[in-house]
């Protein structure tokens, strides 16, 4: 029988952070993997409510401003409210896979190139992400949610007649963006 691990992640939705553990069944398996899946991972599908929902245990949810809101053991996140994720692995996946990804990385001759992304509005709060992706912007987009390495995160919120700005820690620098919430896009090689 496969051991079943869990890993902590950070998934953002508008003025609201939920860090907390989700389950994954192999411990190489990426998190950008994970939830661009078909069929997401739970380990008792029974808890299961929402289709498009990942369970998250032992969850703290902040607030703007990074003011604990509540705790709660486990905990619902449909996929469509997250703006962007992260999590705290600096590698992951087996020899073989990186390998693999190198092997197929230089046979489509994939070029790095940096993006700067300007989210959709939800309620108050949009997001500005700067950093850089490998391969066709247009496949990338075509999965729930893409991968930004050496990202910046900037929260710009509406605070009455005002705008405020925040640089967001996103941790290791690397953020899987939804997809769904791309507003805007500049591109460069």
């Amino acid at each position: 029988m496969t051991e079943i691990s869990s890993r902590e992640v950070n998934l953002y939705t508008p003025n609201k952070k939920y860090t907390g553990l989700i389950d994954i069944q192999n411990k190489d398996m990426r998190t950008l993997d994970l939830l661009n899946s078909s069929n997401l991972f739970w380990k008792n599908p029974n808890s299961k409510s929402f289709n498009d929902s990942i369970m998250l245990n032992d969850v703290t949810v902040m607030v703007q401003g990074n003011r604990r809101l509540s705790t709660f053991k486990k905990l619902q996140l449909r996929l469509s409210d997250i703006i962007f994720f992260s999590d705290s692995l600096n590698k992951t996946g087996s020899t073989t896979e990186i390998k693999r990804a190198e092997t197929l990385s230089q046979k489509s001759n994939e070029k790095e190139s940096r993006v700067k992304i300007i989210t959709r509005m939800r309620g108050d709060t949009f997001y500005i992400i700067s950093g850089v992706f490998f391969g066709l912007f247009k496949n990338k987009t075509q999965q729930r949610f893409m991968p930004i390495t050496k990202s910046k995160v900037r929260e710009i919120l509406r605070t009455g007649t005002d705008w405020e700005i925040n640089d967001l820690d996103v941790g290791n620098h690397f953020i899987g963006l939804s997809t769904n919430h791309i507003e805007a896009c500049t591109m460069e090689e």
